[in-house]
């Protein structure tokens, strides 16, 4: 049985894994416009992990008709987790 969106929310907000959508839109454009420290210490913040992340992306790109977009969102994050080792 495959769980309807508020399912998927309740779950992920008792288990401490819920990001809203405006906070994932931040975190993007800060790696869009470049300011790559900036969208790492908002992804900490925020407590993002890299496959709640990526979820956030497929659903930001999901209508769009080329990858385009999400290889360059996906590259984004590359850099974001680069700049959490240090």
């Amino acid at each position: 049985m495959e769980l309807d969106n508020f399912e998927h929310a309740e779950i992920d907000l008792a288990t401490g894994n819920y990001r809203t959508h405006a906070q994932f839109i931040e975190v993007s454009e800060c790696a869009f416009h470049g300011v790559f420290s900036d969208a790492t210490k908002l992804f900490k913040k925020y407590g993002f992990c890299v496959a709640s992340y990526i979820d956030h992306i497929d659903e930001y790109c999901d209508d769009l008709i080329n990858d385009n977009v999400k290889i360059e969102m996906l590259k984004d994050l590359a850099y974001i987790v680069y700049g959490m080792k240090e």
